[in-house]
Parts: C-alpha cells; structure tokens; sequence
C-alpha cells in the first residue's frame, strides 16, 4: 500500500524516491499499522512528507548506504564502532 502511495506522491512531487529505496523509506517511517488504520490521508501525505524531509537531508547516514536498514541508528552505530575506524 505504501508503495503505490510512494508512486502517487513521486508524481506529485511530494517526495523524490527511486522505487528501490522504498522498502528503506518505509524501515525509516517506522509507522505502526494501527496508525496507518486510523489516519486520514491528509495527516498521512502530512507526515511522510515531514519524515521524507528528514530523510532526503541526511545523506550522510548509514542508514541510506545499508541495502537493507541499519539495526542500530547512527549514534548506536558509532558507539560500538572501534576507535581506529572512526
């Protein structure tokens, strides 16, 4: 469902993803099911709009360069990275 909505907005202009992002746009959007229910489809265009302007931003994260989404964030991610890798 998400993903035909991705397309509709894309088309849009509201976001500019390539389909093969679309499985880690939505690992990132983190929306539980029951919202996705109970919300309207303006509050839902509303907030994967804000959720895609923090993720188009950070380019730099880890988590857009994992083929699949990174298990920690990025704060996690470089705790538990050795020093001589940093």
């Amino acid at each position: 469902m998400l993903k035909d909505l991705f397309r509709l907005y894309n088309n849009y202009h509201i976001i500019d993803l390539d389909e093969d992002e679309y499985d880690r746009f939505i690992s990132y959007l983190n929306m539980p099911y029951t919202f996705l229910q109970q919300t309207s489809d303006y509050d839902l265009a509303v907030n994967i709009k804000r959720m895609y302007a923090g993720y188009n931003k950070d380019k730099s994260s880890s988590f857009r360069k994992q083929i699949y989404p990174a298990a920690l964030d990025d704060m996690e991610f470089i705790k538990h990275k050795p020093t001589d890798e940093r």
